[in-house]
């Protein structure tokens, strides 16, 4: 069976090994990769955060955390 896919399709082995496997799972790639920590709730505050923070990058971001929320806090910024 899998000769004659080859054949009359022209994909190469190991792709219609592939695409045959996925067509009997289902969805492709469901149930891959880590779960999400984090809701939507913190998703939102973090990026409101990030926007006062001039955008900057997480690595630069992450050590500024606690007392930049502190002031926002302060200031009246809604961060939930």
């Amino acid at each position: 069976m899998l000769k004659e896919f080859t054949e009359v399709t022209g994909y190469h082995r190991k792709s219609a090994i592939r695409l045959l496997r996925v067509a009997n799972v289902g969805q492709r790639g469901s149930g891959r990769g880590r779960p999400r920590a984090t809701g939507p709730e913190v998703v939102h505050a973090l990026k409101g955060v990030w926007e006062a923070a001039g955008q900057i990058c997480s690595k630069r971001l992450a050590p500024f955390l606690p007392e930049l929320v502190s002031v926002l806090e302060r200031q009246g910024y809604p961060l939930l």
